[in-house]
């Protein structure tokens, strides 16, 4: 399973910290970064095949060793017209203002203008709402931010920590940037054996020249969603 709980305690933690910005006359919408930390939570399953925490631990997640994922397209857009842009929303967000638009995880907007800092005029394509929202609370429908199991700048250690917490069964697994190689990515999955009972194994997912990316170069992928599928359902 990928890992989705720890993104949403840390999305939880900063529209708290902002909340009490507010309470203390503070301003909230250029103030600090909202960029929630992209720590997850995992489910699990047989292995093998990344910025509200209140995800029940198993919910929303998966699993190497047989889950589909899915990819995205979609283009952005602002009020300088340039293109058209499709984010979608990582966490839930409840407003804290009037100007603000509430949302759930999963929907889609269509940025009206994304040229003020870390708050962005955008549309909901899911509910019909405009209204100010974190820029950090979404991504790009197409890309790997968007999904449950990317987990960007995420240490070894702290991988470890995540994918070995209580409830993440055999299998639990994220995709995090590699600490080593420059523009390469690490598959951590959680995994367990009669010697080293529960344990987490790495392994660097290297990039070609074209574009594409692999494990082992008998295997290569034009997306790292596309090896994610792959090795739902076939042993590393």
């Amino acid at each position: 399973m990928g890992c989705v709980q720890c993104k949403d305690k840390e999305a939880t933690k900063l529209t708290d910290e902002r909340e009490t910005s507010l309470s203390q006359g503070g301003s909230y919408r250029y103030g600090a970064d909202p960029t929630p930390q992209h720590y997850p939570s995992f489910g699990g399953a047989a292995i093998p095949n990344y910025n509200n925490f209140n995800t029940p631990v198993g919910q929303g997640m998966t699993v190497f060793g047989g889950v589909s994922t899915s990819s995205h397209t979609g283009t952005l857009r602002t009020r300088g017209g340039t293109g058209v842009t499709l984010f979608v929303a990582l966490y839930d967000y409840e407003a804290r203002s009037e100007d603000d638009l509430s949302f759930r995880k999963g929907e889609r907007f269509q940025i009206i203008n994304s040229t003020e800092g870390d708050w962005w005029d955008a549309r909901s394509l899911t509910s019909g709402g405009s209204g100010y929202i974190p820029s950090n609370y979404v991504a790009p429908v197409d890309s790997i931010q968007a999904e449950d199991w990317y987990f960007g700048k995420l240490g070894r250690k702290d991988a470890e920590r995540q994918l070995l917490s209580t409830g993440n069964p055999r299998g639990t697994y994220l995709i995090r940037e590699s600490e080593t190689t420059k523009g390469a990515f690490s598959l951590s999955i959680r995994d367990w054996d009669d010697v080293k009972g529960d344990h987490v194994k790495h392994y660097k997912i290297r990039k070609l020249d074209s574009g594409g990316y692999y494990i082992t170069t008998r295997a290569q992928f034009d997306t790292l969603q596309q090896l994610v599928q792959h090795y739902s359902g076939t042993s590393l």
